[in-house]
This record gives structure tokens, C-alpha cells and sequence, in this order.
């Protein structure tokens, strides 16, 4: 099996509702000189190999040392160029604005996905330190706006860790085989299981409990509040969020600032039309 099969196939299998929501999350694959990467968007269980967006790495890579203006718009919009020069010719999309991100992670296949499983710890006040004692070999980023400043921070923090988990976003693995990928998301939802049965809370949602709207608690909660078909999907993701979230200390909700960045971000609001499903 090739690359973009294998990466179709991971798709597939981490693209249902258990681990992402509409066109959250995405996936890639690389070689030393090109990155396939999910288009913006699009659902993982959509993908095939034809729909990856190919990229140049040498090209990409630009993006590590440019000098970007203070104002967020100006310097999402110089980004946003920057990947699109580097889109190799004759690929279409418009590739996932976490393309840097995967570029950077150790690993020929990247998979990132939002489980509540996983959102239940990386939105837990008391998440930073569980994520610490559960998963030791783990490299934890506090919150940042997603996009360029994420995959910035994320590179300087980097020590070869192929298992990343975003405070209220969600979670990165790389690995060199399929089974690697399935491995260690086999690992951390164990451990996790484990966690919340320790602490008496079902995995499931209590009936009764699913609020009129997502609450700010990932990016994603924001993008999808006013979708039609998935803002009640979303209210239900965040409802069991913040239930899990007590294993951990309680849910911690994205501050106002972080929720102007989502709401005026281009990006998010290219991504949210592109979803039908």
C-alpha cells in the first residue's frame, strides 16, 4: 500500500464521530520533499487519494522565517499566501491551514483529531498536570490561536515527541507505519478510560444534559455554534466535554480573546461553509 493509500485509510478510520466533528481535524502524509495534507474543510471520511493537497516542503518551509506583521489579519493573510505558493503544480485545494504543523512533526503520517475522550483532558483546568503523570513522553501546548502561531510554538517547544496534545483543541500523533498512528491513540484512550472509570464518570452522555448551543470550548464549539446540522451535534460534544472534564478539575472555556481570534478568523469561516454534512 502507498503512502496516500495508507493515509486515506487512517482517514477513514479516525473520521467518524468518535474522534471528529463535520470537517474537523486533519491528516497527511509526507516524503522528504512533499507533504500531502487534508484539504481545508473537507471531512476525513470524504478523503481519497486524489483530494490530498500536495506541497512543497522547501517551499513551505519559507513560512519558518518570515517576518510576520503584529496584526493578526495581515499576518493569517501572508500565511495563507505563503501556502498557497507552495501548493505543488497540479493540485487543487486549498490545503489545511495546520499543513506547517504537520510538516514539522516527526513522522512520514500525521492524524489530529478532537475527541470528547481526548477534549476531556486538553479543556481540564487541572489537564496540564494529568497529561504530565498519564502520558510522560507527550509534549503539551498550552492554548494558542490555532493556524501559523500554533505550528510556531508547537517548533520551538519540539524535542522529537510524536505524540502532541493542544489545550482545548485536541490532540496530534505522527508515526512512520499505520499501526504506530493506531497504536498510540490505542494507548492514550485506554489510559484515558481508565481515568474517568477511576473517577466514576460514564464516557457516554448523561440524557438530560446537552445545552441550546456548543459553549467556547474548542475551536471547533465556535466554528460549528450556528451550523444547522451540526451546532446540535456540537452542543452534545460539549455537554460530554465538560462531563469528562471532572475527572481533570473541572472545564475550562476559551477566554474572550481567544474567542474574537475564531470569530473573525478567515480561515474558520472558509472552513465552515465548505461543510454539507
Amino acid at each position: 500500500m502507498n503512502l496516500l493509500d495508507t493515509i486515506t485509510q487512517l482517514s477513514h478510520e479516525f473520521g467518524t464521530a468518535d474522534f471528529v466533528k463535520g470537517g474537523g481535524g486533519n491528516t497527511s502524509a509526507k516524503t522528504a520533499d512533499t507533504l500531502w495534507v487534508k484539504p481545508s474543510g473537507t471531512t476525513l471520511a470524504s478523503l481519497t487519494p486524489q483530494t490530498f493537497v500536495a506541497l512543497d516542503r522547501a517551499k513551505l518551509a519559507r513560512l519558518y522565517d518570515v517576518a510576520v506583521p503584529q496584526d493578526s489579519h495581515a499576518r493569517e493573510t501572508l500565511v495563507k499566501d505563503l501556502m498557497a505558493a507552495a501548493v505543488k503544480p497540479g493540485s487543487t485545494g486549498r490545503p489545511s491551514v495546520e499543513a506547517p504543523l504537520h510538516d514539522i512533526l516527526a513522522g512520514v503520517f500525521v492524524v489530529h483529531t478532537h475527541p470528547a475522550l481526548v477534549n476531556g483532558l486538553t479543556c481540564a483546568k487541572q489537564g496540564a498536570a494529568a497529561c504530565a503523570r498519564l502520558f510522560p513522553d507527550a509534549l503539551w501546548i498550552p492554548y494558542i490561536d490555532p493556524g501559523f502561531t500554533l505550528c510556531m510554538d508547537v517548533r520551538r517547544r519540539l524535542h522529537g515527541q510524536k505524540l502532541v496534545l493542544l489545550e482545548n483543541h485536541g490532540i496530534f500523533v505522527a508515526g512512520d507505519t499505520a499501526e504506530e498512528i493506531r497504536a498510540t491513540y490505542r494507548r492514550v484512550l485506554t489510559a484515558l478510560r481508565a481515568e474517568y472509570a477511576k473517577a466514576g464518570i460514564p464516557t457516554e452522555l448523561t440524557p438530560g444534559k446537552i445545552p441550546a448551543a456548543p459553549e467556547p470550548i474548542t475551536p471547533d464549539h465556535m466554528v460549528y455554534t450556528n451550523h444547522p446540522k451540526l451546532g446540535p451535534v456540537m452542543a452534545a460534544d460539549s455537554a460530554l466535554t465538560r462531563q469528562l472534564a471532572v475527572a481533570f478539575g473541572g472545564i475550562q472555556l476559551l477566554d474572550e480573546r481567544s474567542q474574537k481570534f475564531i470569530r473573525e478568523w478567515e480561515v474558520e469561516a472558509y472552513r465552515q461553509k465548505q461543510v454539507t454534512t
